[in-house]
């Protein structure tokens, strides 16, 4: 009975050292380059393993795969990703995605109270919305253009919270402000199952690509019809859904 008591706990203790130790060696780097490099560059080389280490684990350990369909619009520079929001892990998958591409975007806020992130977050221009202070969130866009207009690509959740199901909520305008005033095109994905993933349980996401919206196309448009048009895009790929499901 000792014997295989003894046995069980061996078991959990290295399954737990096996999930514990890389997230500890993480941070380790997170803090060290955090010390190293305060002023680090978005697209520096360490700023680029360091989002790409991490966005991996992150979705290793949450058991989320995913798969992208169109391809073949994925954009690579002068862009503003525009995406509906749908599960926690919405912005590891794009960063994920665009991890060559160097994109920054805006998040919540909330993500800067986790510390041994803030380092990445920063690095990568990842800049927090205080959606509870109108002033603050001026500042955010007017960064996030800045960005924008020096060549960064950026994603924005227009949505600015997640709706856990497939339906969309309402779009909040200002968000393509970020886009128009950049004179950025505009690269539309449409997270299809993302609401599906349940902690323990594992999943894959199909995400999608829709042709691009090039400035040239949109800048006739003021900023409600822009939201709506795009608003238009993403329901009508939701209400038809991934044919290769």
């Amino acid at each position: 009975m000792n014997m295989i008591f003894w046995i069980i706990i061996a078991v959990i203790s290295s399954a737990v050292l096996s999930y514990t130790l890389p997230i500890i060696k993480m941070i380790y780097e997170f803090k060290i380059n955090e010390y190293r490099y305060p002023e680090i560059a978005h697209d520096d080389p360490i700023a680029h393993y360091l989002v790409k280490k991490f966005a991996a684990m992150v979705l290793r350990y949450a058991r989320v795969k995913y798969v992208i369909h169109g391809m073949e619009h994925k954009q690579h520079k002068n862009f503003v990703l525009v995406i509906n929001h749908q599960s926690t892990f919405d912005g590891v998958i794009v960063n994920d995605m665009f991890v060559d591409e160097h994109i920054g975007g805006i998040i919540k806020d909330e993500l800067y109270n986790l510390p041994f992130i803030s380092f990445w977050l920063k690095a990568r221009h990842l800049l927090p919305l205080n959606r509870k202070n109108n002033r603050e969130g001026i500042k955010t866009m007017l960064q996030a253009i800045e960005y924008a207009n020096n060549g960064q690509p950026m994603f924005i959740f227009p949505e600015g919270t997640r709706s856990q199901s497939k339906r969309l909520l309402e779009f909040r305008d200002g968000a393509f402000k970020l886009a128009e005033k950049s004179e950025s095109n505009i690269s539309v994905m449409v997270i299809h199952n993302g609401y599906e993933h349940k902690f323990f349980k594992s999943i894959t996401i199909h995400v999608e690509l829709l042709p691009v919206l090039t400035f040239d196309q949109y800048k006739g448009l003021s900023t409600p019809e822009l939201s709506n048009k795009v608003r238009q895009m993403m329901e009508e790929v939701l209400k038809r859904g991934i044919q290769s499901r």
